[in-house]
């Protein structure tokens, strides 16, 4: 290799332009004010009042440091924010240097008796999110006026991630040029890779009206097409004998070649060539946004990287009901003149999918989930064929993004609408909640809707309708049998979980309440004047006026309580340092309660 080829070889993996010591600074302040946030919240950590007047407390960890810092008080749910910028760290009772929040993460572990190898893992995934603030920080960011302009696809590349999860970009698995591919927050567009499965591997489930020759030749260009069957061809293969199906190029690279070495050894997997259509993901990561015509169907690919929570594949059951379950909720819609006419609720169906399950690990009991989750894809309506002219759209996390000027983008989306903040906040309640209210009271089924899985439409920037994607995922019913649920086919009954009223609710009051509106009203009060309490009479207001709209469902009411004192306080960021840490279980992590919050609602209609 000569002098000049080894001076470029880090041409295109070199990340100083991004590790830069004024941004390093500010990321790791603003990474370890939400991890103090967010571990007092949920009850880890339990900081000494200081000096109530400026809300001043200590946090001493007994290894020699502490951390004495200012927070904002919230009206509800016992959360308080550590404020960046007052954060001071303490050596043995004297003032240094605030060192970044690897010393913060150390002090963490060992005062909660973390164990070794959860606290390894616990280290990679700061790092890597570390990693991806510092590209965003050092990434040309757009302002409100230019995200008014913009796309939810464009929206979404903006975003920060998760507001909970401490480690929201942790992606165990990726490289650094994995990462700079296909993050969601770089923001490139790239063809997907295509396979061709025999159908003696791989199941098809379509809606009623739409079987994979429809659903190819739409997905396909007729060039593709032609170009994949004379590859199988070539090969001396039966087209008519295969599925085409796209793969996540990470997948095929790190999972599918080795794991399904057999399959492809015997032509029942045969790798194609990449599609005409350029995609970009979306912040789930795994799901795909066609660039090129945003009608056309989401595609949602499992990737098996670690990430906030779970391992992204995806699970066989629900995969292959996907469809069945879609079908049955769009009729229920298309036939609730509620849900149809006046919420006109948008629910974005998953139509079709392919599975192939791995011959070996699908045999076997108590196989880690991941290992079943290998090779399937998931085509899913996009919300642009379902909007009408004039609207557009937003994912509900968007109204927590502050943009390039530190100003929060929901200011400025209120502005555009000519609303007044109470205005624009009923609006977006009765859009919101009402759908949800409705699934929930008459249909006795739940979706989680959270941030990144509903989005807000509006026209003019005005609050129009929800827009509702992923639901097959987190669709939960009630144990208890109500008549609007005898259509529901009994295979879709046998994969979905059914859970008492109580715990049921919790997808909307964790989901919504919780992981929303938390953020939501410190963006409301913090920046817009708007007090939280009175954002949270308001969300009570909109549940009650649900509730007189349709007094036939009281008895739902009782069962499906809202208004009820307390709830679960439900922990994502314990579950992994401590009950759960990084086991490769058979089944998928649960939440962990640490106590119980009072309920706003419950509070403010006594």
């Amino acid at each position: 290799m000569t002098t000049l080829a080894k001076a470029t070889a880090f041409e295109n993996l070199n990340p100083l332009a991004a590790y830069n010591p004024e941004s390093w600074q500010r990321i790791n302040r603003d990474l370890c004010a939400k991890v103090l946030s967010e571990c007092i919240y949920e009850e880890l950590l339990q900081p000494q009042l200081v000096d109530a007047d400026t809300h001043t407390y200590q946090l001493d960890f007994g290894d020699g440091n502490s951390y004495r810092f200012q927070v904002k008080p919230r009206a509800f749910f016992g959360f308080m924010r550590v404020i960046p910028d007052s954060l001071v760290q303490l050596q043995d009772g004297e003032e240094v240097a605030l060192e970044d929040a690897y010393c913060l993460l150390g002090s963490l572990n060992a005062a909660l008796g973390v164990k070794a190898d959860t606290a390894a893992y616990a280290i990679r995934e700061f790092s890597n999110t570390l990693l991806g603030d510092c590209h965003q920080m050092a990434a040309p960011r757009l302002t409100n006026a230019e995200l008014l302009k913009s796309d939810e696809i464009q929206i979404e590349s903006q975003l920060i991630a998760h507001p909970w999860i401490i480690a929201n970009k942790g992606r165990l698995g990726f490289s650094y040029s994995d990462y700079l591919q296909f993050a969601p927050e770089m923001a490139q567009e790239a063809p997907l890779l295509w396979i061709g499965v025999n159908k003696e591997v791989a199941q098809y489930n379509g809606l009623s009206d739409l079987d994979y020759e429809r659903l190819i030749n739409e997905e396909l260009s007729e060039q593709d097409r032609n170009h994949f069957a004379g590859l199988l061809r070539d090969l001396g293969l039966a087209v008519e004998d295969y599925l085409y199906m796209p793969v996540h190029p990470w997948q095929w690279n790190n999972e599918i070649v080795s794991l399904f070495c057999r399959e492809i050894v015997a032509r029942r997997i045969v790798p194609l060539d990449a599609g005409s259509d350029n995609y970009q993901a979306q912040q789930s990561i795994r799901t795909f946004s066609n660039r090129d015509n945003p009608r056309k169907r989401y595609v949602k690919l499992p990737i098996s990287i670690l990430n906030t929570s779970v391992y992204r594949g995806l699970p066989p059951e629900r995969v292959r009901i996907a469809p069945a379950l879609s079908q049955w909720l769009l009729d229920e819609v298309a036939n609730d003149p509620f849900l149809r006419d006046e919420t006109r609720l948008i629910l974005l169906g998953e139509v079709a999918t392919i599975n192939v399950d791995h011959p070996i690990y699908s045999k076997m009991q108590g196989v880690p989930y991941q290992f079943r989750e290998k090779l399937a894809v998931v085509w899913r309506e996009s919300v642009h064929s379902k909007m009408d002219e004039g609207e557009h759209c937003v994912p509900l996390a968007a109204l927590m993004h502050y943009d390039a000027n530190g100003e929060p983008f929901l200011k400025s989306i209120i502005a555009a609408s000519g609303m007044t903040t109470a205005e624009w906040l009923q609006q977006f309640l009765k859009v919101v909640m009402e759908p949800l209210l409705h699934v929930l009271y008459k249909y006795g089924f739940v979706f989680s809707p959270h941030g990144q899985n509903a989005m807000l439409v509006m026209k003019g920037f005005k609050p129009s309708r929800l827009a509702v994607k992923d639901f097959v995922d987190d669709a939960n019913i009630c144990v208890d049998p109500i008549p609007e649920q005898d259509s529901l086919p009994e295979e879709l009954e046998d994969i979905l979980e059914s859970l008492e009223g109580p715990i049921l609710i919790q997808w909307i009051q964790s989901g919504l309440f919780v992981c929303v509106f938390r953020y939501l009203t410190e963006v409301l009060e913090d920046h817009m004047d708007y007090r939280e309490v009175d954002f949270w009479q308001q969300v009570l207001e909109s549940v009650q006026n649900y509730q007189k709209r349709f007094p036939e469902l009281e008895d739902r009411f009782a069962a499906f309580d809202l208004l009820r004192p307390v709830f679960p306080k439900l922990c994502l960021n314990r579950v992994r340092l401590l009950d759960k840490g990084y086991q490769d279980d058979a089944e998928r992590p649960s939440a962990a309660v640490s106590s119980m919050l009072e309920n706003p609602l419950a509070l403010l209609a006594k």
